[in-house]
């Protein structure tokens, strides 16, 4: 299904920083369309994730990083509850948890009555898909509410080199536009990505 008709049929949206100007910081908050377009579901997705939105790992490198949301009705204001939110990415040497019985940085949360959900992990990595390919770094999300279609949908940072040359992230074939979300450094190593889904 093309990425427009999904998105009519769908209503599940995000709203994220984009590279192309669709949002825009208002001085507290990002505004901007309540769409995005979906993307591919990728080899690496499992079912069945863990219900946790702690995906740190003791030990495990990687820079620490909240990824945050609200989940919103089709009219993009109304907050959306329970929503199921599956979030899954590569660990810090670009390599996804295909088969342990920990489900690394995997895991499944739901949006409060606010709409809002939020996940502890990681910043993924760019990492090399073969062939010379090399995938920037990016967030995979499947969205799962009653009455709407699954969202999927991937999340990319601004200024990533690899965008451009990403057959995924960059595809003129692509309809609709295409958001990133970009990283807000703040002190003491945390970061923090805040992104909508509408």
């Amino acid at each position: 299904m093309q990425r427009r008709a999904f998105i009519k049929n769908t209503a599940l949206s995000a709203v994220a920083l984009s590279a192309y100007g669709f949002i825009q910081f208002d001085g507290s908050n990002y505004v901007g369309d309540c769409e995005t377009t979906t993307d591919i579901l990728g080899p690496y997705y499992r079912p069945d994730s863990p219900v946790k939105n702690n995906l740190a790992l003791k030990n495990e490198p990687g820079n620490p990083i909240e990824l945050s949301g609200i989940i919103r009705h089709k009219d993009c204001k109304t907050p959306y509850q329970k929503a199921k939110i599956e979030l899954w990415h590569c660990d810090a040497k670009g390599v996804y948890d295909n088969s342990s019985a920990e489900f690394r940085y995997r895991g499944t949360t739901y949006s409060d009555e606010n709409g809002n959900y939020a996940f502890n992990t990681i910043f993924p990595v760019a990492y090399d898909a073969g062939g010379g390919h090399v995938r920037p770094a990016h967030f995979h999300l499947m969205i799962t509410a009653e009455g709407y279609q699954p969202l999927v949908t991937q999340l990319y940072f601004t200024g990533d080199v690899h965008i451009k040359k990403d057959r995924y992230a960059s595809s003129p074939k692509i309809e609709g536009p295409h958001f990133k979300c970009s990283k807000n450094e703040q002190r003491h190593t945390k970061s923090s990505v805040q992104c909508e889904y509408g």
